[in-house]
């Protein structure tokens, strides 16, 4: 998804050589750092904390999309854009999954397949060490497979067990 158009050089961007990403698809747990990085957008409200901008492109049907920043060592912000470089497409946005709770969580119910921009962002001008994480769940009623489907980041919603080969009411 790099090489949007001939002369582009960058194979990890689409945006143009300004907004930087890192393609992700397939992955559901990132480490990375915000440090050192450009303050280009604000995520949630304004700020001045850089961010990473990332790729993850939905490839299987999901009840719900669930990303979070637990385990980061600073105070996140988390956005989700259809578009990597347009404020303006935000779909969803957290600033603390709860109260007391400084780590971003966001959860996007029956997303479509495609792509999603995943942006990560600090509170302020916060910056350092972050965790991303990324689970679909499933609805109870669908297939599963040992507690889990056969894609390692797909399970069973938060509200349901595998029984049987059948997502089921916990």
């Amino acid at each position: 998804p790099g090489c949007s158009f001939g002369s582009d050089g960058n194979e990890n961007n689409v945006c143009g050589s300004t907004y930087e990403y890192q393609d992700i698809t397939g992955q559901f747990q990132v480490m990375g750092n915000t440090e050192g990085g450009q303050a280009l957008f604000d995520v949630c409200r304004t700020n001045r904390a850089p961010e990473r901008i990332f790729l993850f492109t939905l490839r299987s049907q999901v009840a719900r999309l669930r990303i979070d920043t637990e385990g980061s060592d600073f105070d996140t912000l988390l956005g989700v854009w259809s578009s990597c470089d347009e404020p303006s497409s935000e779909l969803a946005c957290n600033d603390d999954a709860l109260t007391g709770v400084r780590t971003s969580e966001l959860i996007l119910e029956r997303p479509v397949l495609g792509d999603y921009y995943i942006l990560v962002d600090g509170h302020g001008d916060s910056a350092g060490s972050f965790q991303l994480n990324i689970r679909g769940e499933l609805p109870v009623g669908a297939r599963c497979q040992q507690g889990r489907n056969t894609e390692e980041w797909i399970s069973c919603g938060a509200d349901a067990v595998c029984r049987r080969g059948t997502c089921q009411t916990a």
